[in-house]
């Protein structure tokens, strides 16, 4: 997790990339968060305050024709908020674009994005190669709360923090073994 308050000039446009080398992941079961930047929602957005904005590079865990699982990339926009404190998420939109884009097993790939919160835009590259696929500008393919915001993926007012790594949420997956190395932001 990085503290974006350190860099100056990201705050608003973030440019990054990272190598990534994982273990074989198919059949591993789940989704997971390869990169994530998260800031406060902006009040445009409709969001109570106190809510947390979030553009995410996932790994989707679909199952092919055969039940077993393939892992491609996916955009995810997520915002979070519980305005009572009770635990429970109280404006969810978790909104996805998918592609068919599998992400490489047991090798070196280069996984690069770009979050422009002026432009609630997100863009990914895989070893040089932009997935189009995953292209957002503002719009969604499909939200699991599709009231909640009307369904945009509005950037968050800025980008405070950034998460690299495994955010593993599914109580079937089994561990995993990830490399980063050669972190540009």
């Amino acid at each position: 997790s990085l503290d974006l308050a350190q860099l100056s000039g990201v705050e608003r446009t973030l440019h990054g990339r990272m190598m990534i080398h994982i273990d074989q992941p198919g059949g591993k079961a789940g989704d997971f968060v390869l990169a994530q930047a998260t800031g406060p929602a902006r009040a445009d957005s409709g969001a109570p305050e106190g809510t947390t904005a979030m553009y995410r590079l996932r790994i989707a865990g679909h199952r092919d024709k055969l039940g077993d699982r393939l892992d491609t990339l996916m955009a995810n926009y997520e915002t979070w908020v519980d305005a009572d404190n009770n635990g429970e998420t109280d404006w969810l939109t978790d909104c996805w674009k998918n592609s068919e884009v599998v992400l490489p097993r047991a090798q070196w790939a280069c996984v690069q994005w770009s979050f422009d919160a002026e432009n609630n835009a997100l863009r990914y590259w895989l070893d040089g190669q932009e997935i189009t696929a995953l292209r957002v500008d503002g719009v969604h393919d499909f939200c699991e709360n599709a009231d909640t915001q009307q369904g945009r993926w509005t950037a968050p007012e800025r980008f405070a923090e950034l998460h690299l790594g495994i955010e593993q949420y599914h109580e079937d997956a089994v561990p995993r073994t990830l490399y980063i190395d050669d972190v540009v932001v």
